[in-house]
């Protein structure tokens, strides 16, 4: 199963609806795109995860997720339990230090090889590195759901990755902060081929190590 979900006011230009079926094989995958909504309750992101597990039973579960600080493929390798929003989610929701799911451990580490699949998109000619941060936003969030639900349902595992903007979209932010006193080197983020191959990359790394 591959699930995807945007932050906050973010274009979707990259659909991973139309990876569905068309990278491996020896595996069968299913899509599913998440509200960038927090909390358990109707409507959130964590909801959403849920119901597509129920509906599809995975054997993985793979997220992914936009980055707009980062200009490589960052393969999350922990997720914390900490909801701490800097703004505020799709709901208007805005969390301070709050628990992903109270009396959970304070961290939870990824299911996934890291290191393998770091390598691996390395090797294809992709900008990738390991993470140790997914913030304290959504992403954290649904990675912490994702490897609990994982344990849970006894999968093979469960992760998250972070991939960087496409350049019409760091273009656009240019463009709408013109003036402005740029506070660190400009990225030059990923093009959309690049990430559909990053997610072909790892799905095939997975399906290595698992099938």
């Amino acid at each position: 199963m591959l699930a995807r979900e945007w932050p906050a006011g973010a274009a979707k230009e990259i659909d991973t609806r139309s990876a569905r079926g068309a990278f491996v094989t020896r595996v069968h995958l299913e899509t599913a795109i998440l509200p960038v909504v927090g909390g358990m309750g109707p409507g959130s992101a964590a909801g959403a995860l849920l119901a597509a597990v129920e509906r599809c039973r995975p054997d993985a579960l793979l997220c992914l997720g936009e980055t707009g600080s980062r200009d490589s493929i960052c393969v999350e390798a922990v997720a914390v339990n900490q909801r701490h929003y800097r703004i505020p989610d799709n709901a208007g929701a805005l969390v301070e230090n709050e628990p992903v799911i109270a009396g959970a451990p304070s961290e939870l580490a990824a299911s996934l090889p890291v290191t393998r699949l770091v390598t691996a998109l390395q090797s294809a000619g992709l900008r990738a590195e390991a993470s140790t941060n997914a913030g304290r936003f959504l992403c954290n969030e649904i990675m912490f759901h994702a490897i609990s639900l994982a344990a849970e349902r006894r999968m093979r595992g469960a992760g998250f990755v972070h991939v960087p903007r496409l350049p019409e979209q760091i273009s656009r932010v240019t463009r709408q902060q013109a003036g402005q006193q740029p506070a660190a080197p400009p990225l030059q983020g990923m093009t959309r081929e690049e990430c559909l191959r990053g997610v072909e990359v790892l799905i095939r790394e997975l399906a290595a190590e698992w099938c």
